[in-house]
């Protein structure tokens, strides 16, 4: 995993970093890109991130979230920045 994918994740959710640590002992080796993450790693930390699992294996962070965007707009459209 790409290490802005890490920084993005505990930025968008909101998360403190040092629990996440604390549930994921290995995680500085994973920012480190020293070890990866085994499929069911990556399950809980996109469930403790509360993202879907898919951003987790994404090259760059999503620019726009469609889920916030689909839920916060009226009359079913996109805001514009």
């Amino acid at each position: 995993m790409k290490p802005e994918i890490w920084d993005w994740a505990l930025i968008k959710s909101r998360r403190d970093g040092t629990e996440f640590l604390r549930s994921f002992p290995q995680a500085k080796k994973w920012f480190k890109q020293e070890l990866d993450p085994t499929f069911q790693q990556l399950e809980r930390v996109a469930k403790f991130f509360r993202i879907p699992f898919g951003y987790m294996l994404l090259d760059t962070p999503p620019k726009d979230d469609i889920m916030d965007a689909e839920f916060c707009s009226i009359s079913n459209k996109i805001p514009r920045d």
